[in-house]
């Protein structure tokens, strides 16, 4: 399985080296409003994989004329554990939607940001709609779930299931990153997260924090998903290097929707900037 080591050395540089643009891209930020900005479209960027991974599972669990049942459900068992967390809390083995922490977290650090306690991360977030649109079918379309002329069902799920690893891989150098800035640049908001609560008591700073391990763990469970289509769709007579080709392509997909909704400057919607209008105060 050198081919797989190779696939796992390749997707763990890409996330470093995508992990420096972040760090840069942040460290330009300074102003509150630029950064609620950014939270923001962070949190849309993170919305649509627990759904789409869930989605690509459920495909590849029922090609067993394409991997065989055990194939199937080897693959399809590696994405499920991938994304466990986001479902479960490891701690209390109950429901626990971190896409609700990660809102709340979101909404509070508008209110900080702004120094305005009212302001509304609902209305906020409106003037987002086609940027929310745009990134959700980037991630449809990554993870192979938006058919294609141009490309069969083999390269799709492939090159999905490669994107899908990425995206794990990178998400514990996400939160570093993230963690490191904002407790550089905004340690009031820090603090303010770190102190608030969501309505199941959960501290909401701990998004942020508990991230930086278990997107490691997803990573891990990730690259079996890729090990085990690799090895089963092989086994049935594909050849590796065509395989290859399209986990590579995944990953390289990944990367530049990464790179186009994380790191280019984009323009702050206007509703943002009344509530920072409205208030001088700043969290840094």
């Amino acid at each position: 399985m050198d081919q797989i080591n190779s696939i796992k050395s390749y997707a763990e540089q890409q996330a470093l080296q995508f992990a420096e643009r972040l760090s840069r891209r942040l460290s330009t930020i300074r102003q509150p409003d630029e950064f609620a900005d950014w939270l923001i479209r962070y949190d849309y960027f993170n919305r649509g994989f627990p759904g789409a991974a869930l989605e690509l599972a459920g495909q590849v669990a029922f090609m067993d004329d394409d991997f065989g049942d055990i194939g199937a459900e080897e693959v399809s068992s590696g994405i499920i554990a991938a994304i466990t967390d986001e479902f479960i809390d490891r701690q209390t083995m109950e429901t626990s939607l971190h896409s609700s922490l990660r809102r709340e977290l979101v909404a509070r650090s508008l209110q900080v940001l702004s120094g305005n306690a009212r302001a509304n991360l609902e209305s906020a977030q409106k003037p987002y709609y086609s940027y929310r649109r745009s990134v959700l079918e980037s991630t449809r379309i990554g993870y192979g779930l938006v058919p294609d002329e141009s490309c069969d069902q083999l390269r799709r799920i492939m090159a999905g299931i490669a994107f899908f690893m990425a995206s794990e891989t990178s998400g514990a150098q996400e939160f570093t990153v993230l963690n490191r800035c904002m407790s550089r640049n905004w340690p009031v908001l820090v603090k303010e997260l770190a102190e608030a609560e969501d309505d199941t008591g959960r501290q909401l700073y701990r998004w942020v924090v508990e991230h930086q391990d278990l997107e490691s763990d997803h990573a891990r469970f990730a690259l079996s998903a890729v090990r085990s289509a690799f090895k089963n769709y092989s086994a049935m007579g594909n050849k590796s290097d065509e395989l290859v080709s399209y986990i590579y392509q995944g990953i390289d997909q990944f990367f530049k929707m990464a790179d186009e909704t994380l790191i280019k400057p984009a323009v702050i919607p206007s509703v943002l900037g009344d509530y920072f209008a409205l208030n001088a105060k700043t969290a840094a």
